[in-house]
């Protein structure tokens, strides 16, 4: 591996251990074993490599996810392999709840949730049969697009937009 798939891994290694916020330039270099320098060379500051570490991370556990989820059997055994997932992803879940806290200031994290949560309903829709207009009936058809529309979730927080909560209740 080159110095930037060093770092990355530097990255993800302390983002797992230390967390987003209490990790240093510092941290990664010696992890990756490369210059501090190296960091500003290849991503250009700190916290675009750590973001770049958390994507690739949550890339990697919905590959795991999918991987468990192609095995044969029973809807009841399936759903056990997504919840034992949570509990083995669980510092990946402990990271991304650290960062929602800060979304409002992170707008490149922002976008890469909501890629994650339309990622997250497809494959939803993927596990219970069905294509992602029919699953969940009203959900899909009512409150997914206003609430998406909405876009408090994607956005600086301020107060949600009354056209999801009309349209939810309807």
């Amino acid at each position: 591996m080159g110095n930037r798939e060093d770092l990355l891994e530097g990255a993800k290694r302390c983002l797992y251990d230390k967390g987003y916020f209490r990790t240093t330039a510092r941290d990664i270099a010696t992890e990756a074993g490369v210059s501090l320098a190296a960091i500003g060379y290849h991503y250009g500051t700190k916290d675009a490599l750590l973001n770049e570490a958390v994507v690739v991370a949550m890339q990697e556990w919905a590959e795991d996810l999918r991987r468990v989820l192609a095995e044969p059997g029973d809807f009841a055994t399936t759903w056990g392999k997504v919840i034992d997932s949570f509990a083995t992803a669980r510092p990946l879940w402990v990271i991304q709840f650290e960062l929602v806290a800060h979304m409002a200031r992170m707008p490149e994290m922002r976008e890469a949730f909501a890629k994650a949560g339309e990622q997250a309903r497809l494959g939803l829709a993927e596990l219970f049969g069905s294509d992602s207009e029919r699953v969940g009936g009203r959900w899909s058809r009512r409150w997914w697009p206003a609430w998406r529309r909405s876009g408090w979730w994607t956005r600086t927080p301020r107060r949600p937009r009354r056209t999801c909560w009309r349209a939810c209740v309807s």
